[in-house]
This record gives structure tokens, sequence and C-alpha cells, in this order.
């Protein structure tokens, strides 16, 4: 009897994910990859005791540090002073590279004991709050009806997937590299196409992504205010 009733609640499973259908993958997971510079500052001890220290480190776009001690510190990047004489605060990375990071007590005069965390942030276009934007996963554009959805890569290149009906399909990746060997030139012209994407190289030097609605006018959306572009 209760094997029956075992076959035939697989049975009617079955029956309901095929009549109900099963919820649509969204475009692109929204990753959380860890930048080696949030790495090795997580390796630091916590807390920890130190007069000041420097370094350079690679960090993703949008990777948050912060910072807090015991007593009052300093913390510059790249020779720019983020934290000035407090004892916590917070710097986000506005593009995937290389960082100078230094942190001091006034001359060095006494430890600290400093308490570090690093967490990957999502991308979003400069004086946008990400709280407001209607796809929370890391895309850049943010329109309701693109075409394609474009993903940095945290390595100065782009992921491309064509959006159909909420779907998206992988279309294809540049790297920064292909992105190097194809500069401007005196006329726009194209560098990539699959499925419904295509991406173009324009004189200024910017990139612009286009599809095809399905109403049959175009989508554009132009890269400058994506990632490192």
């Amino acid at each position: 009897m209760k094997r029956r009733l075992l076959i035939l609640a697989i049975y009617l499973g079955m029956v309901f994910t095929l009549f109900i259908g099963t919820p649509p993958s969204p475009v692109h997971a929204a990753t959380s990859s860890t930048s080696s510079g949030c790495t090795t500052l997580l390796g630091y001890p916590s807390p920890f005791h130190t007069a000041g220290f420097s370094g350079t480190y690679t960090f993703n776009q949008g990777d948050v540090l912060t910072l807090t001690a015991s007593l009052s510190f300093s913390l510059t990047v790249d020779g720019i002073t983020r934290i000035n004489n407090s004892t916590s605060g917070s710097y986000t990375f506005p593009a995937t590279g290389n960082y100078n990071i230094a942190v001091s007590t006034p001359g060095f005069a006494y430890n600290v004991d400093l308490f570090i965390t690093c967490v990957a942030g999502v991308y979003s276009p400069p004086g946008v709050n990400p709280l407001t934007l209607a796809f929370q996963d890391g895309r850049c554009n943010q329109q309701a009806d693109q075409t394609v959805a474009v993903y940095p890569d945290n390595k100065g290149g782009y992921e491309f997937y064509a959006v159909k009906q909420g779907v998206g399909n992988f279309a294809f990746s540049i790297s920064k590299k292909q992105l190097d060997d194809n500069p401007a030139k005196d006329a726009n012209y194209l560098i990539a196409h699959n499925l419904n994407v295509w991406l173009y190289r324009m004189t200024d030097g910017s990139l612009l992504v286009t599809g095809i609605k399905p109403d049959g006018t175009q989508y554009s959306y132009n890269l400058r205010s994506c990632g490192a572009v």
C-alpha cells in the first residue's frame, strides 16, 4: 500500500510540473567572487595590532573596504586620503585594478587594534543607489525593455546575454585584450555578433550594444557608464 501511495505521489508531482511549469532561471546569477586584495587583507590577524602598513592590492569594482580601530587612524588610497584621523570608515573601489593602500596612525606614534572587513559589492552606474536598481544581479543596463543584458567581468571585459521574454541566453564575452585590439577608428564598426546581440566600437571610443525588440524597433545601450568603459 505504501509503495502505491509513493508511486502516486511521484506521478502527481510529474503532472504538476508538466502543466504548471518551473520558474524561469535568472539571466545571470549575481556573483560574489572575492578579489585577491580582499582575500589578502582578510588574512591579516583580527585585530591587526599595528602602527601602520601599506601595500598594493588588486580589488574588484564595487569592493567595500571597512576599517575600525581602537584609536584614530587614517587611510589613503593611491595617495588620496579616504579616512582622516577617525576610528572607523569605509571605501568603495570604483573600478577593478591595483590600488596602493596605506593605513597609519598620526606620526606612527602608537599602535591600534585594527579590524578589517572587505566584501564584494554589486556594481551600479555612477550616481545610482544600488537599492533603486530594477535588476540587482550585477548587470549594467537597467531598462525594462532590454534585449541584451551586459555584465562586467571584473577584468576589463564584458559578458553579453540575449534576453527574450525575461529569459537570458549567453551570447558572447569580450575580454579586455579583445577590446584593446579593437580601438576607435574613423567610422563605427562591428566587433562581435551572436543571437540578438550586436556590439559596436564607436568613433568616440565608446561601446554600443544593440538588439531588436519584439516590436521590430531597435534597443541600444552605450557601455560608457558600464565598468571601466
